[in-house]
């Protein structure tokens, strides 16, 4: 029985590792390989081959200055947007929740960006919502679109003097 535990604890162990070592790619990854096939006296050997990328000089490599960068900072990936959701779609899970920082290695300030940019995505429905996602009104189901930076007419206590305001809610309250 403990045998059988210590196996089950290893293999947990291992798909943890490789959780943990996931790799973000902000395009497909090219894993084709050649298959070889050589004959030599009564065997057959067949083989699959890595075939080099014929992308090879696009390809994002890690510099000895970027190892402890995270993948968006590494990638210079700061002016992410909430359209951007082939980036984003990596960092949230199958049901719509966002993966913790520890599985995807962000820094701080990267991992509440792309919070924040993953909520306006799921509000946009550019992504998928989590099974808990409050809905706020038949409204909710409309598109809603952000823009950055807000413009001035958005935000009108900063355009109208307060003084304005005030007298304004005076005479609606009587």
């Amino acid at each position: 029985m403990n045998l059988i535990r210590n196996k089950l604890h290893l293999i947990s162990n291992i798909n943890v590792m490789k959780i943990l070592s996931r790799n973000i790619s902000v395009s497909a990854v090219n894993r084709l390989k050649e298959i070889k096939h050589t004959e030599k006296d009564n065997t057959i050997t067949v083989e699959a081959v890595k075939v080099v990328s014929d992308r090879r000089d696009q390809l994002v490599t890690k510099t000895h200055t970027h190892k402890d960068c995270c993948p968006l900072c590494r990638l210079n990936l700061r002016r992410l947007d909430y359209t951007d959701v082939l980036i984003l779609r990596q960092f949230i899970e199958s049901n719509g929740k966002q993966m913790p920082q520890s599985i995807t290695g962000l820094c701080n300030r990267m991992h509440q960006r792309v919070h924040q940019l993953v909520k306006k995505a799921q509000k946009c429905q550019l992504l998928p919502r989590p099974p808990d996602y409050q809905s706020y009104g038949p409204w909710d189901e409309l598109n809603t679109y952000y823009e950055w930076p807000e413009r001035r007419r958005d935000r009108p206590m900063d355009i109208i003097e307060p003084k304005f305001w005030a007298s304004d809610y005076e005479q609606n309250k009587l």
